[in-house]
C-alpha cells in the first residue's frame, strides 16, 4: 500500500512552492489571530479534491451496503446456487473493489492536502454524521470568507527546499 503514495511524493516534488504563503503568514500580525487566508489557494485547490473522495467514498459505501444486503437477502432466502444470487455476489464483488478505489483515493488526496497545504484534513472534528470531513470542509470554507491579506514575499531557494523536504517528511 505504501507504494502508492509514491504519486504524492510525485506531486510534492513538482509542487510549486511559490503558490504557498510563508508560514510567517499563519497568524495575522495586527490581530494575533489565525490568518483565515493562510493558503487558501492550495486549501481550496486540494480540499476540493478531497471533498470529492469524500463524496464519492460516501456513495460507493452506500452501493456496497446495498449490494451486501440484497446478496444476503437472496443467499438467505434461495441459497447460494441459484441465478440470482451469483449475480448479486457478482455486483457485491464490484461494489466492494468501487469501494476500495474509492477509498485508496480518497487517503492519497487527504495525504497531499495534509502534506502541502499546511492543514490536516478534519483536525480532529467531531461532527455528527461526517465520518470523511465533507461538513468539516464546508464549515472551513465559510469560515474563511471575511478578509484579505497581503500576498506573501517570494521565498528563497533554501526556503523552497526545506518546505519541499518537510512536506516530503509529512507525506505517507
Amino acid at each position: 500500500m505504501s507504494k502508492i503514495y509514491d504519486a504524492n511524493k510525485a506531486i510534492i516534488n513538482n509542487w510549486n512552492i511559490e503558490a504557498l504563503d510563508d508560514e510567517s503568514r499563519r497568524i495575522n500580525a495586527a490581530s494575533g489571530e489565525e490568518n483565515q487566508y493562510f493558503n487558501i489557494g492550495t486549501f481550496y485547490q486540494l480540499g476540493s479534491r478531497c471533498d470529492q473522495s469524500a463524496f464519492n467514498l460516501e456513495s460507493s459505501k452506500e452501493r456496497f451496503d446495498t449490494a451486501q444486503a440484497a446478496a444476503d437477502q437472496e443467499l438467505e432466502i434461495n441459497g447460494n446456487t441459484s441465478a440470482k444470487f451469483l449475480q448479486q455476489a457478482q455486483r457485491l464483488a464490484q461494489a466492494e473493489a468501487h469501494y476500495e478505489n474509492a477509498k485508496m483515493l480518497y487517503d492519497l488526496d487527504v495525504d497531499l492536502f495534509n502534506s502541502i497545504s499546511g492543514f490536516t484534513w478534519q483536525l480532529g472534528a467531531k461532527i455528527k454524521g461526517d465520518y470523511y470531513g465533507r461538513k468539516w470542509y464546508q464549515q472551513q470554507k465559510e469560515a474563511r470568507q471575511a478578509r484579505r491579506i497581503l500576498a506573501p514575499k517570494a521565498p528563497t531557494e533554501a526556503e523552497v527546499a526545506a518546505r519541499r523536504a518537510e512536506m516530503l517528511k509529512r507525506s505517507a
